[in-house]
């Protein structure tokens, strides 16, 4: 957790969390520093998260343009699974 920058204590993870759930997505690359990826959270009805998008690009091959298209498409992706989870 603190090797990928989420906080240095459950406390620090918790605010953390609560962070990307506000930013609605994630961006990292602590699984392969070759590849970025971006992820957002997957609702339940109930507000949990159960899941989540998360789109990977090579890291090399990735502008800010993209990134922040990436963020879009997972938002996007994400809340249209949510909704479909809903209904």
């Amino acid at each position: 957790v603190r090797a990928a920058g989420l906080g240095d204590n459950w406390a620090a993870f918790n605010e953390r969390m609560k962070q990307i759930r506000r930013d609605g997505y994630y961006i990292g690359s602590e699984i392969d520093p070759a590849l970025v990826g971006v992820a957002a959270p997957i609702f339940a009805e109930d507000g949990k998260v159960v899941g989540c998008l998360c789109l990977v690009h090579v890291k090399a091959k990735t502008t800010p343009e993209e990134i922040a298209r990436l963020v879009e498409l997972a938002k996007s992706g994400a809340a249209r699974i949510s909704a479909d989870l809903a209904a």
